[in-house]
């Protein structure tokens, strides 16, 4: 519990910058020590990547995207703390998960509240070195790159300008069902199974919020029971089809006996994280709400799609006023990737590829109202959000933080659900060998945040900075 607490902090507002005692030693060998284990271990997270040269400093896209601008003064003093407090977040799950005599070469006893407080103590430090580098700020700001999650030499080699052809009418094709569908009644859609319905605790949302507090670079400054309240107003409702236990929620293990991942259903689990985007220059919180599946079973013999493990994320971008702006869902393997927008936004005119699908418009929630999410048997596909009174009748789910994925209990100490190339082991599909051609590693598999790759035609991923931005256009409010 105390660890998935520092990560959640870590994750939403700034870590104080107080006076801190020098740790004994050189915090450049320090760092240099800690990266050999990780490395020795292959314990790397690849979450937040790492800036080169800056150990004590990582960056997601939108971090990145905000480095590209230059920023400085007030700016670049907040660009760097963020950067930091990632770098502090991936410290944290990288050390834990050292065998324990790696942690033990690091410092006397491997603890990870010991290790844990050097690295904190070390990045501390560094933080002002770098603010006082004036010269260096352009090469580090040069340096804060995510590399994308496409690999252009599967593309050449799959003469990828050729058969993205292929894979773009077969894309075409599966839109055009999945849109049939979303014109039935919500009562005729298809059910072959038991509905069980599932929620975590919910509480009416305020009609509106003033603006939240931000820090130089415009991200809001969202304290403790700021995020919980948010978090807790736009919970959904998931209604799954459930067919057997391959349909039942729950939280990945590592078991003793067995080399991959598996979900453990006896406790319904709902995971969350808080993500940001940018629109129009301003900075808006993203809340994600993630279930996880033992497997997606094969509906057919030679089924491409099938295989270990399988989830749904549903994504809820706010805007200024904490009201929904837009729902968008994703399978953590990154695929089907669809877009729900609420009346305030406008889809922009498709330009080639494969767009930004829109199978429904969001609904629109009245008070004592949530928003409920119908979920296929087996396919786990989204089949429609809808609205039921927040009354509704429901198995509670657990509330974990996305974070705790990164270093989940194991036979012998801690082990992280995602490699160090970001993928889930064992949950590779067979679709991979027809897809690779479009430069996604291992598609159809399992993979973690920041890894998402959402488009086989151009490039695209779920973090994207820019990404509602470019497939949709803001109308002004009326208020």
């Amino acid at each position: 519990m105390l660890f998935c607490a520092l990560l959640a902090g870590c994750a939403t507002r700034p870590v104080p910058q107080v006076a801190v005692p020098s740790p004994p030693g050189d915090c450049v060998a320090w760092f240099a020590a800690a990266e050999e284990a990780v490395a020795e271990a292959g314990v790397r997270d690849v979450q937040a990547a790492r800036v080169q040269g800056q150990p004590h400093l990582r960056v997601d896209r939108l971090l990145a995207a905000l480095a590209a601008e230059r920023p400085d003064g007030k700016r670049f003093a907040a660009w760097v703390d963020r950067a930091a407090d990632l770098a502090r977040e991936g410290w944290t799950v990288e050390l834990a998960n050292l065998p324990a005599a790696s942690r033990a070469l690091l410092v006397d006893g491997g603890e990870t509240g010991a290790l844990r407080e050097r690295t904190e103590a070390c990045v501390t430090e560094q933080v002002p070195v770098t603010l006082a580098d004036s010269a260096g700020r352009e090469a580090l700001l040069d340096s804060a790159r995510v590399p994308d999650a496409y690999v252009d030499w599967q593309r050449a080699l799959g003469l990828y300008p050729l058969t993205r052809l292929a894979v773009l009418a077969g894309y075409f094709r599966w839109r055009d069902e999945l849109d049939a569908s979303y014109l039935l009644p919500l009562d005729a859609l298809p059910l072959r199974g038991e509905l069980r319905r599932y929620a975590s605790p919910w509480r009416q949302a305020d009609a509106a919020v003033p603006d939240w507090r931000r820090d130089a670079l415009g991200y809001p400054l969202l304290d403790v029971d700021e995020r919980e309240a948010l978090f807790a107003a736009h919970a959904p409702l998931w209604e799954i089809d459930s067919v057997d236990r391959n349909d039942l929620p729950g939280a990945p293990v590592w078991p003793g006996d067995d080399w991959r991942a598996t979900v453990d259903t006896a406790r319904p689990v709902v995971y969350r994280h808080l993500s940001y985007t940018r629109i129009a220059g301003v900075i808006l919180p993203q809340l994600n709400y993630l279930l996880w599946f033992p497997a997606r079973p094969p509906e057919r013999d030679g089924d491409i799609y099938a295989g270990h493990l399988d989830g749904l994320l549903l994504r809820v971008t706010l805007d200024r006023a904490g009201r929904p702006l837009l729902y968008d869902t994703i399978h953590p393997c990154g695929c089907y990737h669809m877009f729900f927008p609420g009346p305030r936004l406008v889809p922009r005119p498709e330009t080639g590829g494969e767009g930004f699908h829109v199978p429904q418009r969001a609904p629109e929630l009245g008070d004592g109202e949530r928003l409920a999410v119908r979920i296929a048997a087996v396919t786990h596909q989204l089949q429609r959000l809808h609205v039921l009174p927040a009354t509704t009748p429901a198995t509670p789910l657990e509330v974990r933080e996305y974070a705790a994925l990164r270093s989940l209990e194991y036979p012998g100490g801690r082990r992280s659900l995602f490699g160090e190339d970001g993928l889930v082991v064992g949950t590779e599909r067979s679709e991979r060998f027809l897809l690779w051609p479009m430069g996604v590693p291992s598609a159809g598999a399992m993979r973690q945040w920041g890894q998402h790759a959402t488009a086989f035609i151009g490039r695209r991923h779920f973090d994207d900075a820019g990404l509602v931005g470019d497939g949709f256009e803001a109308i002004p409010a009326a208020d």
